[in-house]
């Protein structure tokens, strides 16, 4: 993917702001009873709109216990904590506070200790009786399909023959077709990959070394999404892939890859060994 392009990909995330949530019935320095044993308390002025289940929030915080500091993503500039809102599991779960917050709100949660359920229990706590305090600034929230379909909408200039879209809901597209044979399950193969955040910032990158080389089908390669868009490839096609998490690095932190990060590959295929 040339620059140029990498910089219509930034502008548009910029002016998307990647959209916006707020509390429902909550002002700067309210509190709400969310559940019994669950409070949220909001630090700023709130948005109007609520995040909804699928879509996924970024956000530092800091979390004590009985006034002993656990962890704190303020102090690591690098490190965000990310989750996708969902249905809450038990009745004090924190995820009901997450769903009511937009980007740029900032609230003081409180959760009894006693009112989590022990298969639910909060690693790295030992004390049993007390209050969870969550401390949450939020940095962004929205929708990874919507964010994928604005993408492809402006990498595309608005023409489908430019991309596909693969059944587990890859965006491939053609940059340079090949002059080699098709590749098909079982084949080995061979490519070279750059691995973009959506900002265009590159993190991984197998130029000037040797190629990655794996077997179609196998499902052993990760990220699936190398896999997923060669199925589709002949020798010599250099593709740009869009990936949305589940094909990437899924819901784990890759250092330097965040939890739930839609991502880029440019990828070359190089070469091939088909099955005897």
């Amino acid at each position: 993917m040339c620059k140029s392009t990498l910089s219509k990909l930034a502008i548009l995330l910029i002016a998307n702001g990647l959209g916006s949530c707020g509390p429902k019935g909550l002002n700067e320095g309210k509190t709400l009873e969310l559940a019994d044993g669950l409070q949220i308390t909001c630090l700023t002025e709130p948005g109007n709109v609520p995040g909804k289940p699928g879509d996924i929030v970024e956000f530092e915080v800091i979390q004590s216990v009985n006034g002993k500091e656990l962890a704190n993503t303020f102090a690591m500039p690098d490190y965000v904590s990310r989750a996708m809102l969902a249905e809450p599991l038990f009745e004090t779960d924190y995820m009901k506070a997450l769903a009511m917050l937009s980007e740029g709100d900032s609230v003081h949660v409180e959760v009894d200790l006693s009112t989590i359920p022990e298969a639910y229990f909060p690693p790295g706590i030992e004390e049993k009786e007390g209050v969870l305090i969550l401390i949450i600034r939020v940095v962004g929230v929205w929708n990874e399909e919507v964010l994928i379909d604005a993408m492809v909408d402006k990498l595309s200039d608005g023409k489908a023959e430019t991309w596909t879209k693969t059944s587990r809901g890859l965006r491939v597209f053609y940059d340079q077709k090949g002059s080699g044979p098709p590749l098909q399950y079982g084949d080995s193969v061979w490519i070279h990959v750059r691995g973009l955040f959506t900002s265009g910032t590159e993190f991984l990158s197998s130029h000037g070394k040797e190629p990655i080389g794996f077997v179609l089908g196998e499902g052993l390669i990760s990220p699936v999404a190398w896999e997923e868009a060669c199925l589709s490839a002949n020798v010599g096609d250099k593709l740009t892939a869009i990936s949305p998490h589940y094909l990437g690095f899924g819901t784990q932190d890759r250092n330097p890859v965040l939890k739930y990060s839609t991502l880029v590959f440019e990828i070359d295929v190089l070469n091939y060994k088909t099955i005897d």
